[in-house]
């Protein structure tokens, strides 16, 4: 996760005053972004489909980690917000928006993914589509554009 992003997340919560009971960092990754999520969250829950991935997070402070395709994943019914940390850029457009789609009915649902196409994206991963601020808006997310 970008040092920008992480500023900028950091501000939004403090902001916000946000707080929820559990949340789903959906894609968590080695957990990057625990430190921040921490302190607004009851119940924190890390799914990733890399299990080299969530042995580095187990060092991070989530109740529950699950090894999942995030394609095939569901959230608990009583959560409160899911967070997707620069993911849905690394699935394919239909795959995305089914994702987009299954998260429809989740109160809060936080999204960042890169404002620019690059194909490699690090740590053997690459980006798969390209997501805009209009294709969010057209799913009715509201959307803020940050430069990091």
């Amino acid at each position: 996760m970008l040092w920008g992003i992480k500023r900028f997340l950091t501000d939004f919560l403090n902001v916000q005053h946000a707080y929820w009971g559990k949340g789903v960092d959906l894609g968590c990754g080695w957990g990057e972004a625990v430190p921040i999520l921490r302190n607004h969250m009851q119940y924190l829950i890390g799914v990733d489909s890399n299990e080299a991935f969530l042995v580095e997070a187990q060092s991070q402070d989530y109740d529950e980690l699950i090894l999942s395709d995030i394609n095939y994943y569901i959230p608990p019914e009583n959560v409160d917000v899911v967070f997707l940390f620069d993911v849905i850029e690394h699935l394919t457009r239909e795959d995305g928006g089914r994702l987009l789609d299954k998260l429809n009915g989740i109160p809060n649902v936080l999204i960042t993914t890169p404002v620019l196409f690059y194909k490699e994206a690090g740590k053997g991963l690459e980006h798969l589509s390209y997501w805009t601020e209009q294709d969010f808006l057209q799913r009715g997310y509201y959307t803020t554009t940050f430069y990091a």
